[in-house]
C-alpha cells in the first residue's frame, strides 16, 4: 500500500489513475473549494497579529511541501537537476509567496496576487501530469492539491484579511515580472528539452492541445501569453473601482 503511494508514473497501473473531471476529480474540487470557503472566511476574522503569524507559517510551509515533491523525485531515481526546478507558474510561487509575506512588497504581491490565484485554480481543474496517470490516493496528487490550495489561500487571504489592494495601474509591472520568469523557464526549456511554463507545449487536456497541432508553436505561444495575461487580469479588475481618487468620484 504504502509503495503504491509513492510510486513513480512508470509502475503505477493506469486503470488505477482518476481522469480529469471524473467522479473523484469533480468531489475533490468540492471538496478543495469547501475547505478554502472555511479557512479563508474563517482566517479573516482573526485579529490582524494573527492573520499575519498565520500567512506567514503558510509561506514557509509551502517550499516544504514542494521539497517533499523533490525528495519523492529524487527517491524514485530522477537525480536531473534541471528537472526538479520549480519554474513552473505555480512552482515559482515558493520563492515569491515567502518574498511577498515576508518582505510586504507591494510589486511581489501584486504579483503573487495575479499569478498565484491563476495558477492554483487552473491546476485544481486541469491537473496536467497527475490525471489519467496517477491514483487519486498517490502522493504526487495529494502534494499538488495542498501546494496549489495554498496557492489560492494566501492571496485571498491577503485581500480580504489583510486589506492588500492591488493596483490596476500596476499590471504592466506586473507582467514584467512574468516575462522574465518567462524567460528564465524558457531558457531551461531550450537547453534541457523541459517544458517549463508549457512553453513548448501545451498541457494534456487543455483546449490548447488542437490549437496547438492545428497552428503551431507561435500561435500557441501568442494564445497562452494572452489568456494567461487575461486570467492575470482578471482578479484586478474587482478592485479597480476602489483606486478612483475623491476628486475622480466627485466630477463624475
Amino acid at each position: 500500500m504504502i509503495r503504491e503511494f509513492f510510486a513513480f508514473w512508470p509502475d503505477v497501473s493506469p486503470t488505477s489513475a482518476f481522469e480529469q473531471f471524473d467522479k473523484v476529480h469533480l468531489a475533490a474540487i468540492l471538496v478543495v473549494a469547501l475547505s478554502l470557503f472555511v479557512a479563508i472566511r474563517g482566517v479573516i476574522r482573526l485579529p490582524q497579529p494573527t492573520i499575519g503569524r498565520i500567512l506567514k507559517i503558510t509561506a514557509v510551509l509551502l517550499p516544504f511541501i514542494e521539497l517533499a515533491r523533490v525528495v519523492w523525485l529524487i527517491s524514485t531515481g530522477e537525480t536531473a537537476w534541471y528537472k526538479l526546478l520549480p519554474l513552473h507558474l505555480c512552482g515559482t510561487q515558493v520563492v515569491f509567496i515567502p518574498l511577498a509575506v515576508f518582505t510586504n512588497g507591494q510589486a511581489v504581491k501584486e504579483f503573487v496576487y495575479a499569478t498565484s490565484l491563476l495558477g492554483g485554480v487552473t491546476a485544481i481543474l486541469f491537473p496536467a501530469g497527475i490525471a489519467g496517470t496517477y491514483p487519486f490516493f498517490h502522493f504526487q496528487t495529494l502534494q499538488t492539491i495542498a501546494l496549489h490550495s495554498i496557492l489560492i489561500f494566501v492571496p485571498l487571504v491577503m485581500v480580504l484579511g489583510q486589506g492588500f489592494r492591488p493596483q490596476f495601474s500596476n499590471f504592466f509591472r506586473v507582467l514584467c515580472i512574468l516575462v522574465f520568469v518567462a524567460l528564465v523557464a524558457g531558457t531551461v526549456d531550450v537547453l534541457f528539452g523541459e517544458n517549463y511554463m508549457f512553453l513548448l507545449e501545451p498541457p494534456p487536456g487543455t483546449p490548447l492541445v488542437p490549437l496547438f497541432h492545428r497552428s503551431g508553436r507561435g500561435v500557441y505561444l501568442f494564445a497562452l501569453f494572452c489568456l494567461v495575461s487575461l486570467g492575470m487580469l482578471l482578479p484586478f479588475l474587482p478592485l479597480r473601482k476602489k483606486e478612483r481618487t475623491p476628486l475622480a468620484e466627485q466630477s463624475s
